[in-house]
């Protein structure tokens, strides 16, 4: 069955809008179709393992679990299971979390939508996602008040490298 080529209207368009906050970075998304109006919205705090204490990051690690109805895939639900993200005000509580691994360890993704705002009855603005977002960092590090600032890390790995240099 040969398949018609999509065409720009068919394609999903997206916004992004990054920052760092309290020095967690966040991001807000806006996407839908090109050809509808109504948009979804978004927003994902990023935790860098760096960030955390060794004996903390297990609050923040989820295990991947798995479904019967999707199987093969994996999923994370921090509003269900013991995590600092399960005590966060997410605008209908945290439906996205994924574990990565960048180029200096790992960190997790975690955020929601605003999918369940069809009883809204007008658009929402990125500035009422940005506030949502800023509130849930204020309420990350007043759980979390020993999160490491980006000023601590880098003064950490300053020692670190310090420490391994050999003097003549």
């Amino acid at each position: 069955m040969e398949m018609a080529r999509p065409t720009v209207d068919d394609l999903r368009k997206s916004e992004i809008w990054r920052g760092r906050y309290r020095d967690v970075r966040f991001e807000i998304v806006k996407w839908g179709r090109s050809n509808d109006e109504r948009w979804t919205w978004n927003f994902y705090l990023y935790v860098h393992e760096c960030q955390v204490p060794a004996d903390k990051w297990h609050l923040f690690s989820l295990e991947s679990q798995t479904s019967a109805r999707y199987p093969g895939r994996l999923f994370h639900y921090p509003d269900r299971h013991p995590c600092v993200f399960a005590d966060i005000d997410f605008n209908g509580g945290a439906t996205f979390y994924e574990k990565r691994e960048g180029y200096s360890g790992h960190y997790v993704k975690v955020g929601c939508d605003y999918n369940h705002t069809w009883t809204l009855e007008f658009p929402l603005a990125p500035e009422s996602v940005l506030f949502d977002c800023l509130d849930a960092i204020d309420q990350l590090w007043e759980l979390c008040p020993y999160l490491k600032t980006d000023e601590e890390i880098y003064a950490e790995r300053e020692q670190v490298r310090k420490a391994g240099e050999v003097s003549p």
